[in-house]
């Protein structure tokens, strides 16, 4: 039995070729979550050094294994962040085998033979194909919520980054499934709520009118509208618009406007965050160390209270500037979650909308 499923769990974590049929390796890799996950179909070219995929010579689409969960996952190349190993089927049973033979041998000995490992009534278990549909439909189970609302959640921060190309074949796939989980349902109404935002944006986007010689493209300056990227102000120096000086409404909608679409402006925010969180860390760890004053040699105690009184004030000034260079790194990590937080409740909203539909 062990040999059994030895070879079922290889099996199914076998790369398989664009025709379904297995070639012979076994390719672990980490997502950008920090997941281990097993590419079992579609190729992932990562570059020179692995810290970075090849997308021109990657698949537009792939499948893994989710090891956590057994079951099979779409995906893009663009969420892995490295190629852990590239090992053959047969060195990985040789050695899964080895290991089992030196059980067995440690329990009967050298030269006992081991107990019948499976009966009539314990039948080995059927493997099937996971890329095979069934000609019947397996009934759906009860309902639960927890499943549905993980997958919906992290189907709407995979989705964001998805081009439409992908989104599109991933919702494809997942329709043609016979049956579905209640957390992969939830990340397919994750995918299809993007997909139809995408079209709604596309749609209501300005439309351009045509000048005066028929043939160049020029907006209509009187049907301009102020937009909320020109409300927020620009720093003097850097000319950066100072997204965090206005309303988070305004500041995200500003950096949707300016990165071109939330799919861009998602995981910038997320990474302002992680950069104020990181200063405010660096700073924690490196308080100003107080100097003490250098009384010796001084000609008397007037100069030496010259010295007291010049050492406290650049103490002071020190602390003070820490004080505030904390107060900025909190300011920053908060109002970027603010922001961010506006694209969450609105989604969570749109969400309950559709729920109630639903019903």
């Amino acid at each position: 039995r062990k040999r059994a499923e030895v070879e079922q769990s290889v099996g199914k974590r076998t790369h398989k070729d664009k025709d379904g049929k297995d070639d012979g390796m076994i390719i672990s890799a980490e997502t950008k979550m920090g997941k281990q996950v097993y590419i079992v179909m579609g190729d992932v070219v990562m570059f020179p050094d692995n810290k970075g995929v090849d997308r021109q010579n990657s698949s537009s689409q792939i499948w893994v294994l989710n090891p956590e969960s057994g079951e099979y996952e779409p995906s893009a190349p663009e969420f892995i962040e490295r190629v852990i190993e590239t090992v053959s089927v047969q060195d990985e049973l040789d050695t899964a085998l080895s290991v089992i033979e030196q059980e067995q041998m440690n329990i009967f000995g050298e030269n006992a033979v081991a107990p019948e490992e499976a009966t009539e009534s314990e039948a080995e278990p059927e493997y099937i194909d996971p890329f095979a549909r069934s000609a019947e439909a397996e009934a759906p189970a009860t309902t639960d919520t927890e499943e549905y609302d993980r997958g919906y959640e992290e189907g709407i921060e995979v989705s964001t980054s998805l081009s439409d190309e992908v989104l599109n074949q991933t919702i494809t796939d997942l329709r043609g499934r016979d049956f579905l989980t209640e957390e992969w349902r939830g990340r397919l109404e994750a995918y299809e709520y993007e997909q139809q935002r995408r079209q709604m944006e596309a749609q209501n986007a300005p439309a351009e009118t045509t000048g005066n010689n028929g043939t160049e493209n020029i907006p209509a300056p009187e049907q301009q509208a102020e937009t909320a990227l020109s409300r927020i102000p620009l720093d003097e120096e850097t000319q950066e618009p100072r997204f965090t000086a206005v309303d988070p409404e305004t500041a995200w909608d500003g950096l949707v406007e300016a990165m071109e679409g939330e799919a861009n402006a998602l995981p910038i925010a997320q990474q302002m965050i992680e950069d104020a969180n990181k200063r405010l860390e660096a700073l924690g760890k490196k308080p100003p160390t107080p100097v003490k004053p250098k009384l010796a040699g001084k000609a008397g105690p007037m100069a030496m209270r010259a010295e007291q009184k010049r050492v406290d004030e650049a103490n002071a000034k020190a602390q003070s500037e820490y004080q505030q260079a904390l107060a900025d790194a909190q300011a920053e990590a908060q109002a970027w979650s603010n922001i961010l937080r506006v694209y969450t409740s609105r989604n969570a909203e749109l969400r309950r909308q559709q729920e109630e539909e639903r019903r």
